[in-house]
């Protein structure tokens, strides 16, 4: 009788065989196969093996198998795009050059900054930092600094530390790292000293950074912050000159020690050299006066091992181009002698721009009937944002012989007017519209390439760069309502939550300088429904 299916009994139902474990041949090779094995897989699968095991957690996070792959990742496509401005026709020699892997990073092109003496860099950090930059991945967080009445607040940011300065708290140090907390504050020698101008650089010593203010009276005065010991101390203070009038405030402050570069609200121009003693007074090596410069305006100096090159980026009203970028370069030597002055605008090129239609003024000009937002320089970069929408980029080409400003071209991404731009050090840009609160982050060098590409391919320049060249900033966890803030009534740390009230918005300061930025960090200094005045971090480590 046929059996039925499923009716097998024990000793009939078939057995199933069981498959022998492959072996671990992983687990049997050196530790120095495995790195060379590892060397080869994409960043994705690279995080997944530290999950693995304890041994594969530390060597696939082993800090030189990181630099190769930040190596990889962001220096070898820039060494390549730069030779391709080099050298136009492809050819042997320039698709063999930067292709090979140095650790030496300080031949690194526009990274020397990493290269640290005697100090040990974990390059899997850095790596997650720059792609946490490339993608605006940040963690967000605010502090509140004043209440009603709210004071004009001047804010600066430098490695880590912000500064504020105001007429009623004075000075005040604010850390961004781990500990988010205030430092120290120090009020002013004199009451009713209504702080102008602000500016930030590094100190003498390794924990110290120099803070240059500048007042509504005229004068500066120069403080050094010990962050290690979160201590303000006042090294200088230019007494007011005689000739000083009412309203001669200070706007706008550089500083290089030991110059420092100052203009005032009466477009007058100052460069001073610091004494080495505070009992010397400092010595003025330029002054100079313009009439048709108008705010905003930015700041530079440049020190080499031969010269010292102090700029202002301005803007003008041309009445054949409307509002026209301009800069002057003062060059000395580094005894303070006077080398040379030199002037450039974008007057001559607008002057040439066709204006046959408004599609065709819109899409081919860089022409502005309306003055700058906001001006930033930092060479060779020179950048302005207007209430269209947009930016504009300038290269500053500056030699010995000669000083001139390329074609600017625009920057699209914004949705709405863009209050506020600063380029940093390294080719890196942030703006901010307030009004559909967009903060973006602009890679520059590749807007420059961006433009080179489309010439090549187009046989002409494009007017304008797309977004493409720029991030939005897009902090964890932005859809929560309640966010971490520090108070001025005692508490010293973050912690204590506020939730945002439905239908209140966060306005920009009234200050120029409402967005800063470093390495890490995105600083931005708002006003709540003029409630109160917060500083909010956008960290991406």
């Amino acid at each position: 009788m046929p059996k039925r299916r499923g009716s097998e009994t024990l000793a009939t139902r078939p057995v199933k065989r069981q498959r022998p474990a492959k072996p671990d041949y992983l687990s049997s090779l050196s530790d120095e196969v495995l790195l060379e094995i590892l060397s080869f897989l994409p960043i994705s699968t690279l995080v997944r093996c530290q999950r693995l095991s304890k041994r594969f957690h530390d060597l696939a996070g082993d800090s030189e198998l990181w630099k190769q792959k930040y190596y990889a990742r962001w220096v070898l496509p820039r060494s390549r795009q730069a030779l391709r401005f080099k050298h136009p026709i492809p050819s042997p020699l320039s698709t063999s050059l930067g292709a090979s892997y140095s650790p030496r990073v300080s031949k690194w092109p526009g990274h020397g900054h990493l290269a640290t003496d005697g100090k040990r860099l974990n390059w899997k950090t850095q790596f997650r930092l720059r792609h946490n930059w490339s993608k605006g991945t940040c963690r967000f967080g605010a502090l509140e600094v004043s209440r009603p009445p709210l004071p004009q607040i001047h804010m600066k940011l430098y490695s880590g530390v912000v500064v504020t300065a105001d007429e009623e708290h004075g000075l005040r140090a604010w850390s961004t790292k781990a500990s988010k907390k205030q430092l120290t504050a120090l009020s002013f020698p004199n009451k009713g000293d209504k702080p102008t101008a602000l500016f930030m650089t590094r100190g003498d010593l390794a924990s110290d950074i120099e803070v240059t203010v500048g007042f509504e009276d005229g004068r500066f005065d120069i403080y050094d912050l010990d962050v290690a010991r979160a201590k303000f101390v006042l090294r200088f203070s230019q007494a007011t000159s005689s000739s000083s009038t009412e309203g001669a405030s200070i706007t706008a402050i550089a500083s290089s020690p030991p110059f420092l570069l100052t203009i005032s609200q009466h477009q007058a121009f100052s460069l001073y050299r610091l004494p080495h003693s505070a009992a010397d007074k400092p010595t003025l090596l330029a002054s100079l006066e313009s009439s048709n410069t108008f705010a905003p305006v930015s700041l530079s100096l440049r020190c080499s091992a031969s010269e010292v090159i102090a700029s202002i980026a301005y803007s003008f009203f041309h009445i054949s181009g409307g509002w026209t970028v301009g800069i002057q370069e003062l060059r000395f030597n580094q005894d303070g002698e006077r080398i040379g002055s030199r002037l450039a605008s974008t007057a001559a090129f607008q002057d040439k721009t066709p204006v046959s239609s408004a599609a065709s003024s819109r899409s081919r000009s860089t022409r502005h009937m309306e003055a700058p937002t906001s001006i930033s320089y930092s060479h060779p970069y020179l950048l302005t944002s207007h209430n269209d929408n947009t930016l504009t980029m300038y290269l500053v080409a500056s030699s010995s012989d000669k000083l001139s400003i390329r074609p600017g071209r625009r920057l699209w991404g914004h949705t709405s007017s863009v209050t506020s731009v600063q380029v940093g050090d390294r080719g890196k840009a942030v703006s901010i519209s307030p009004r559909g609160n967009e903060i973006r982050i602009w890679e520059l060098e590749t807007a420059v390439s961006a433009r080179f590409n489309s010439s090549r391919s187009r046989g002409g320049l494009q007017s304008g760069v797309r977004e493409e060249s720029s991030v939005q900033i897009a902090a964890e966890h932005a859809a929560t309502a309640a966010v971490s803030v520090e108070t001025t009534s005692g508490a010293m740390n973050w912690g204590r939550e506020i939730v945002q009230a439905e239908g209140e918005t966060l306005m920009p300061a009234k200050v120029g300088d409402c967005v800063m930025f470093d390495e890490e960090q995105v600083v931005v200094l708002r006003e709540r429904d003029c409630r109160a005045q917060l500083l909010e971090c956008y960290d991406f480590t």
